[in-house]
């Protein structure tokens, strides 16, 4: 399925492909966390920016407070796109 500009669609992206800064950056959109997860090797971070919440991962040696201000860096090349209605995969 395709899509037109001006249509709605859904983003997705994988927790990994997102990059946790901790002090912006050209092009970073800006989040604040409301929890981080230790997992061992590696950190979640639960983000909101704007009315979207989002799941990152981080070093495990992140650490954030509740509300904290970091940016995010999103891999471009590997966000998906997805039809709202029926959930089907979208092609740019």
């Amino acid at each position: 399925m395709n899509f037109i500009a001006g249509e709605l669609v859904k983003m997705g992206i994988r927790a990994e492909h997102i990059q946790v800064l901790t002090t912006p950056e050209d092009g970073a959109m800006e989040a604040r966390v409301y929890v981080t997860e230790l997992m061992g090797n590696e950190t979640f971070v639960f983000l909101t920016a704007g009315d979207n919440r989002l799941i990152a991962r981080a070093p495990a040696d992140f650490r954030a407070d509740v509300d904290t201000r970091v940016w995010l860096r999103i891999a471009k090349e590997k966000i998906h796109y997805f039809d709202p209605e029926s959930g089907s995969s979208c092609k740019s």
